[in-house]
């Protein structure tokens, strides 16, 4: 019904795509009989099979599309697309439809269950909760919110008889509409509507690079960080809101002991990072320095992986810095769990106001390619993780060395005395 509101572009094109015909026969029926019984349509297209379309008084053209066969999306622009059944449907389609939108700056709304889908659907979901690059929102509705099928809504007989019939995650997936995270995730705790922010970058705090070179990913982080008592946060949260025109005007808090208000906590901040896969350090290094915090680096402010300081031919990537970008880097061997729980600790953690201490930015890419690499760090949160367990086999100890550039290098700040 949300949905209904963009058929009224005159003589527009909607599409339904779903991943086959039938499966976008409900809601174009849902449309088809609302507008009928409006008086709305003018002309039909009702096969049992095969695509179904209908145009209405005001010359907009309703149409279903199966992604799959790739050729019917194409054609002319639509106005609108509605994805149905979108976990069913792979993420190339998914590309395909964004494309066709782009002429007419078309509104997309996907919908589906995910029922044990962990595709790119169920990760949209969980990257949309937050802010994000593409503006997208993620909303569930869950089975209880049809009062019809089950009147008591949350406690309704059946909904409870279910949840105690089902483990927790698979409960809240299937009943819940919220998908549970794929086992051996390092950083379960990750969730993008807490750790994901609308932050920018601000001058008036300390700003690190943190620098990861791999060998098929270069990771580059822009890190910020500020240490003030509870009292200090809490002026500094008030002000932010843009509510009181100074300091002096801001009412103290009452909820807090004055021992509480002068405990420090220092909040972690990834503004920003350049990420790229086969890349050299002196192709990276020119991008960094074209970045508008690049001036606020100061020499001594940077570290990297304790293999940027292995002579590799000629020169290590610290000298390779040095050289070109003037920035002298520290480095120090750490232990993969140290780096591990340096980060884990920090996401686990907030303030007594509620504010996490370690954030990253909306702008990060949150996204990964279509070989499955992660395109930033933010990304690599849902994809890095321990191997799969199998009974008989031992569990590691260690997780597996891909999709973790960034967190490495966001590991190195804590051992510079300053977050960690």
């Amino acid at each position: 019904m949300d949905f209904a509101g963009e058929c009224a572009v005159p003589n527009g094109l909607i599409w339904i795509v779903g991943p086959d015909y039938d499966q976008c026969k409900p809601e174009f029926m849902y449309l088809y009989n609302a507008f009928k019984a409006l008086g709305w349509v003018v002309k039909e297209s009702l096969p049992e099979k095969g695509s179904r379309s209908m145009t209405l008084d005001n010359g907009c053209r309703i149409q279903t599309k199966s992604s799959d066969d790739t050729r019917a999306l194409a054609s002319f622009a639509p106005h609108a697309i509605l994805m149905v059944e979108a976990g069913q449907q792979t993420y190339e389609i998914y590309l395909k439809v964004i494309e066709r939108a782009l002429e007419h700056n078309a509104r997309i709304i996907l919908s589906g269950t995910f029922e044990g889908d962990l595709s790119w659907y169920a990760e949209m979901w969980e990257k949309w909760q937050g802010p994000n690059p593409e503006g997208g929102q993620s909303f569930s509705l869950p089975s209880w919110s049809n009062t019809f099928l089950f009147p008591g809504g949350r406690t309704d007989p059946k909904i409870l008889a279910m949840e105690t019939s089902m483990p927790a995650e698979l409960f809240a997936e299937r009943c819940g509409a919220i998908p549970y995270k794929p086992a051996g995730l390092v950083f379960r705790c990750f969730t993008p509507a807490v750790h994901v922010a609308e932050l920018d970058f601000d001058p008036s705090w300390p700003v690190e690079l943190a620098i990861d070179p791999a060998q098929h990913t270069y990771a580059v982080l822009a890190v910020q960080w500020k240490t003030l008592n509870l009292l200090g946060w809490w002026y500094y949260d008030q002000m932010k809101t843009g509510k009181y025109a100074n300091v002096d005007a801001v009412p103290p808090p009452t909820q807090f002991s004055a021992a509480e208000l002068l405990v420090e906590y220092t909040r972690v901040r990834v503004v920003d990072e350049v990420y790229h896969h086969n890349i050299t350090a002196q192709q990276i290094i020119p991008i960094v320095m074209m970045k508008p915090w690049w001036k606020h680096i100061k020499p001594s402010a940077g570290t990297i992986d304790i293999a940027g300081t292995h002579r590799q031919a000629n020169y290590s990537q610290v000298q390779i810095w040095r050289e070109i970008a003037n920035v002298n880097l520290r480095s120090r061997y750490i232990f993969i769990e140290e780096s591990i729980n340096v980060v884990l600790l920090r996401l686990q953690s907030k303030d007594p106001l509620g504010v996490p201490l370690l954030q990253f930015s909306h702008k990060m890419r949150q996204d990964k390619n279509i070989e499955g690499r992660a395109m930033g760090t933010v990304a690599e949160m849902g994809l890095y993780r321990y191997p799969p367990w199998s009974e008989g086999r031992s569990i590691s100890d260690k997780p597996v060395d891909s999709n973790n550039d960034g967190v490495k290098a966001l590991a190195h700040p804590g051992y510079s005395r300053v977050w960690g």
